[in-house]
């Protein structure tokens, strides 16, 4: 009664009473302090959920391992040489160049730069999705379709699992679909097939190109797969048009996806030509850590720890704009819900393990998923203010209820993963279980061959068949990789192409593995393994015991081996020391003679290697080293892989180089004396590198440049006089209010050729 007085003497007022405007601005004072609300509601939700991690640190589980130094970085970057595997002269990884620039920008305080560029996923993904939904005009569909991203279980089981992929994509892929959907210039998202939503700007095609492929180059720095997710995010939302009976637009939607797919491949330059090479290099090993099953695919449960049943009261939710919706909203629900399917069945698709090799993992899958399942939510509040009051009172209005209670159910699970505050993180990592490895060795520099389920270790690796000791359970593939003197770091977070170091590794593993040797630590003494470590969860006991697992038969072939010693460390890993290893460079007797290499086992092995002299052990700068040898005529023996690359010199005179085991480099004549022992880069490298620092100012700049010429257009243009409002009704209808466009020329200039290759089919 009181609600029905109120709107009587608000609307039964004269209209020329100048209070007569109170009503709207009490409505739009309530739509402020609804943003203002939700917002600090989600600060503090993100704080609490965070708070062990903000005001603690972060462990390096899964692929979040810890930085190196500024100076360490920028090295590797321009080197050509990178110690992945058993060394690699593949192209360093661009994150590697862009971590020392941010890290210098900090001050060198890489810490804090891990910290930022690993929490600051979460709210910067909530804040791309506010974003994303502005053209909608509805600010409580923007806070509901924002709160719906936000609970989706997706970044917080990310956190849990250390999957440092899947919190990029949350963060950078409702930037992709806003940029695709701005694209298409659909309304309301343009003025094409319909009025453009409030505050939407026009720019150029090739403008919306460069920026999908600026934000997936930066996501694809962590994620290199992101590049294909892009492309596959920017299909399904074409097939959903087609679905909705709607094609226009698609040929600027679908050219914008896979132009900026393209845009990104080029701004990884000379990087991304290893995924040319090998394009499993672009994927690396991933494992899901579980079985995927609809149910849990459904719940967007992508781990170990799988999501609560009343996850899937948002896909209930998500329903109501396909029941109620009209015009454009019901147009793009159906493209959402084409991305969800079709997100849905491609992450259940990946983890049944059908597909033979490296594929994506399961995360980047489901993301797009995400998106579009809480831009649907979102879209279902629109249509409840704009669509539902045309229809007689009846299924529909209770549908509405279902669905409000439908997303307050979901949004439980998510407030009781906040309390943990660190989002369902370990406590600890292995580092102080394995701190022995990062002493410095008084015997030579070693290698850790790291063995298990590809989602427990710490590092990137390369997928392993060897039946026999493969079969790890349901979800989990076996992997191995390897770091240099200790713990992984940052350098080991991207896997290289597969090169004759690691077919040699993973052959010698595959033997073993079929029973063909007992001297396992003979065939991998020649690559200076010192460790080999099996990790059976993704921390220490007792942090991670829900993703544990017991790989029986790749721990009975390794206790089989004569030349491993079992070492006793922690419960949740096995360890063994190689009895037979021998240093990265070794001095070996000049008559050695040292395999070429081979399929047949005396091919691989060099016993001289074991108890050998460590040499050149002191550091002159990456991929450089110096010492002195005592003795003359010897033969220095390098366990690195890199052909030519590698030179060493004595008293000026550069000494003879050979292939040794078809993959390292044994040098001969060397007399008592200093030598230096360095990795000779290409200058072609250095041109290739400072290639793409130019190609990467170039996109910066220009889309600089367009975003000012435009923006000064629509301010010079001023608002529009039909829309006293703002553009926002006061019932949170949305009413039209497009941005202006830039002027003809500017967009004849960028668009005349694109416009000609699709207009007509769009």
């Amino acid at each position: 009664m009181r609600l029905s007085a109120f709107l009587r003497a608000q609307f039964g007022r004269s209209e020329g009473d100048e209070s007569s405007w109170d009503f709207v601005s009490n409505l739009r004072a309530t739509r402020g302090t609804l943003t203002v609300t939700a917002w600090i509601l989600i600060a503090i939700f993100l704080l609490v959920g965070s708070r062990e991690l903000i005001f603690g640190s972060v462990p390096a589980v899964g692929d979040m391992p810890p930085m190196l130094g500024v100076g360490d970085m920028f090295s590797r970057w321009v080197s050509g040489y990178q110690t992945i595997g058993l060394g690699s002269t593949a192209p360093a990884p661009t994150g590697l160049g862009m971590f020392a620039l941010l890290g210098t920008v900090l001050l060198g305080s890489v810490g804090l730069l891990r910290q930022i560029l690993i929490l600051g996923m979460l709210p910067l993904g909530v804040l791309a999705m506010w974003r994303l939904t502005r053209p909608v005009s509805s600010r409580r569909a923007r806070v509901v379709a924002t709160v719906a991203y936000l609970i989706v279980p997706v970044a917080g089981q990310s956190m849990a699992h250390g999957d440092w992929s899947g919190l990029v994509a949350f963060a950078a892929m409702p930037i992709v679909f806003s940029q695709l959907f701005a694209a298409s210039e659909l309304a309301p998202f343009g003025d094409r097939d319909g009025t453009a939503g409030r505050r939407v700007t026009r720019r150029p095609l090739t403008h919306r190109i460069v920026a999908i492929g600026l934000v997936t180059a930066l996501a694809a720095t962590i994620a290199p797969a992101f590049i294909g997710i892009v492309v596959g995010s920017s299909l399904l939302v074409v097939i959903g048009g087609l679905l909705a009976g709607r094609l226009i637009g698609a040929g600027r939607l679908l050219l914008a996806g896979l132009g900026g797919a393209i845009v990104a491949v080029a701004l990884h330059l000379p990087w991304s030509l290893s995924f040319l090479d090998d394009w499993r290099s672009m994927l690396g090993s991933s494992s899901n850590g579980a079985a995927t099953t609809v149910s849990s695919i459904t719940r967007f449960s992508i781990g170990p720890v799988g999501g609560s049943a009343l996850c899937w009261a948002l896909l209930g939710a998500a329903l109501l704009p396909l029941l109620i919706g009209r015009d454009w909203r019901l147009a793009w629900a159906v493209r959402c819900w084409a991305v969800v399917i079709g997100g849905l069945s491609g992450a259940w698709l990946l983890g049944q393990g059908w597909l033979s090799g490296p594929v994506p993992a399961v995360s980047l899958a489901i993301v797009p998923a995400a998106v579009g399942v809480s831009l649907a939510v979102g879209l279902g509040v629109a249509a409840f203010e704009v669509d539902l009051p045309d229809y007689h009172f009846g299924w529909r209005q209770v549908a509405s209820l279902l669905a409000a209670a439908a997303f307050v159910l979901a949004g439980l699970p998510a407030a009781g993963s906040a309390l943990s505050g660190r989002w369902g993180m370990p406590r600890g990592d292995f580092s102080l279980s394995l701190s022995f490895l990062d002493q410095s060795p008084q015997d030579g520099g070693f290698r850790v061959l790291w063995l298990g389920d590809a989602n427990s270790l710490p590092l990137a690796g390369w997928d392993l068949e060897a039946p026999g000791i493969d079969d790890l359970g349901a979800g989990r593939s076996l992997a191995f990789a390897t770091s240099t003197d200790g713990m992984p770091t940052v350098a080991e977070q991207w896997s290289g192409p597969v090169d004759a170091g690691l077919r040699s590794l993973a052959s010698s593993l595959q033997i073993a593995g079929a029973g063909g040797t007992a001297r396992l630590g003979g065939l991998i003494a020649p690559m200076a393994v010192r460790y080999v470590i099996v990790p059976l969860a993704q921390a220490p006991d007792p942090y991670a015991s829900s993703t544990r697992y017991e790989p029986t038969g790749l721990l009975a072939m390794l206790d089989g081996q004569l030349d491993l010693d079992s070492v006793t460390v922690n419960p949740g890993l096995r360890v063994y020391r190689n009895a037979a290893w021998g240093p990265q460079r070794a001095l070996l007797p000049r008559d050695v003679e040292i395999p070429a290499g081979g399929e047949a086992l005396s091919d691989r092995f060099l016993p001289q290697i074991t108890g050998a002299t460590s040499v050149l052990d002191d550091p002159a700068g990456f991929a450089s080293w110096t010492g002195t040898v005592d003795q003359g005529r010897s033969t220095i023996y390098v366990a690195q892989s890199g052909g030519d690359g590698w030179s060493l010199s004595q008293d000026g005179v550069t000494l003879d180089r050979t292939d040794a085991l078809g993959w390292a480099s044994a040098f001969t004549g060397t007399g008592s004396g200093p030598l230096a022992l360095r990795f000779d880069t290409p200058i072609t490298r250095w041109l290739m590198l400072l290639g793409q620092v130019l190609l990467w100012a170039v996109v910066i700049v220009h889309l600089l440049r367009v975003r000012v010429r435009v923006d000064e257009s629509a301010t010079l243009a001023g608002p529009s006089d039909e829309d006293p409002t703002g553009g926002d009704g006061g019932d949170g209808t949305p009413e039209p209010s497009p941005g202006a466009a830039p002027d003809a020329a500017t967009t004849a200039r960028h668009d005349a050729i694109i416009a000609a290759l699709i207009e007509g089919g769009s």
